[in-house]
């Protein structure tokens, strides 16, 4: 009679899913940032993965893989683009692979204005003008100068130009008048 030995048959499946966890960073961090962990969804309990980015793919170019992290290269600016669609390929330690567009949201944080001082003019004997510039980062600001006799000032006014919004650099600026004469103000 024959002898019938078993045979066993394994089936190796290919990865089904990439997720990226968390899949959104603020805006303005810093140049190579992690965006978040890459896992691989597989049938196959114990598989490992690496993880690589298609060349062809256009937004690509502004990733970089690193173990299992997406990070993004230069600091995003949500203003300027809101999201980018990264493609990732997972293959498994067999060869088998799976692709997936994944979807990297920016979120958009309030940024506080930027306010550069600069050297008071027309200054006369009992009055001068105060100057600066600010950019309000889209927020309604409230410009106003501090002056006194002593580094703790004492007196603010606010600026002519007061409210400023926008995006951009504006000049603002306050004539104030009472001064003493040959007197030191900060």
């Amino acid at each position: 009679s024959a002898t019938r030995t078993p045979v066993t048959v394994t089936v190796h499946n290919a990865p089904t899913d990439i997720t990226l966890s968390p899949n959104s960073v603020n805006e303005n961090v810093a140049a190579n940032t992690t965006v978040g962990t890459l896992s691989t969804t597989d049938l196959n309990a114990g598989d490992t993965f690496t993880y690589s980015l298609p060349w062809n793919w256009a937004d690509n170019n502004n990733f970089t893989i690193s173990d299992n992290k997406l990070n993004i290269i230069s600091s995003p600016n949500f203003e300027v683009r809101g999201s980018y669609s990264a493609k990732v390929l997972t293959t498994d330690q067999t060869g088998l692979s799976f692709e997936k567009v994944l979807t990297v949201t920016i979120n958009d944080v309030a940024e506080v204005p930027t306010v550069n001082t600069l050297a008071a003019t027309s200054i006369l004997k009992d009055a001068g003008t105060l100057k600066g510039t600010i950019n309000a980062n889209n927020l309604s600001t409230t410009v106003t100068f501090e002056y006194g006799l002593t580094n703790s000032y004492g007196s603010t006014v606010t600026a002519d130009q007061s409210p400023v919004t926008g995006s951009s650099s504006t000049t603002v600026s306050k004539t104030i008048t009472g001064l003493v004469p040959l007197t030191t103000y900060h």
